[in-house]
């Protein structure tokens, strides 16, 4: 990503000022840009220190991508945490180092709802894996207008997924929208969604040392997502089917069945 300003006097030509851009933060009258390096850059007000420069002038970024007179302020791994202003960015609002590339395409790629870009390490519920399942459908084939409903829970993207048959209730009429995904689950999902949108995958016999702990009804899932390169085991050739799944494991491999699909 590249961070962009605005031409000179009388033009609203968007221009780059600073390149290899992850993230960025608009704080009043100050803008912090997070490199992909680990460096972040400032410009703007500086009247507090917010640039983290011992007040040594605002930071200023030219055009055309001269970043000579940006002002670092941090340098060092981002994957813990980077400091501005006071605040913390905590540690599970900043993608794990093997997820990093990969989130960002999903999010470049419009993969991400707004509300799943941050905590990216705790575990995923069921109905925000419908936001990311229901995202990339619609990306592909436009929106969705069937629905079926849940007497506890009126998201959208649950009913837009149950309605294809992504998704299924956990009994009495109940979706359980905050139960938290398991990675078997999570593999039927992804396999179901791909059915769906036309390209069902192939399967070749699993050979984790735990298959014994894969419930019968995801084995089929798990092959072929194993299979495809959309998940892969977790060490030790075990698969964990009754494991957690992180929010970045579920953007991740979201990312993957689209790349499985479409090769883009």
């Amino acid at each position: 990503m590249s961070f962009l300003g605005i031409g000179g006097a009388g033009t609203a030509e968007p221009v780059q000022v600073l390149d290899r851009v992850a993230d960025f933060c608009i704080c009043s009258s100050t803008r912090l840009a997070l490199r992909t390096d680990g460096s972040v850059f400032g410009r703007g007000d500086n009247s507090a220190g917010e640039l983290g420069n011992n007040y040594e002038g605002s930071g200023s970024w030219r055009s055309g991508g001269d970043s000579s007179h940006a002002v670092p302020f941090a340098f060092g791994p981002t994957e813990t945490q980077f400091t501005y202003w006071g605040d913390t960015i905590p540690e599970e609002d900043i993608p794990s180092k093997w997820a990093k590339d990969e989130v960002k395409e999903a999010a470049d790629l419009g993969l991400v709802p707004d509300a799943l870009r941050g905590g990216y390490r705790q575990n995923t519920t069921r109905a925000e894996f419908c936001a990311l399942a229901a995202a990339l459908y619609e990306s592909l084939e436009g929106p969705i207008t069937e629905r079926t409903g849940f007497i506890d829970t009126t998201d959208e993207a649950v009913e837009k997924m149950a309605a294809l048959g992504v998704v299924k209730g956990v009994g009495e009429g109940r979706f359980d929208p905050e139960g938290l995904l398991t990675r078997e689950q999570a593999a039927v999902m992804l396999a179901r969604l791909s059915e769906v949108m036309g390209h069902p995958l192939w399967q070749e016999e699993i050979t984790f040392t735990d298959r014994e702990d894969i419930s019968s009804w995801a084995l089929d899932a798990v092959a072929s997502m194993v299979w495809s390169g959309v998940m892969n085991g977790t060490g030790d050739n075990r698969f964990s089917p009754k494991g957690a799944y992180t929010r970045e494991q579920s953007i991740v491999t979201i990312r993957r069945l689209m790349l499985h699909m479409t090769g883009f």
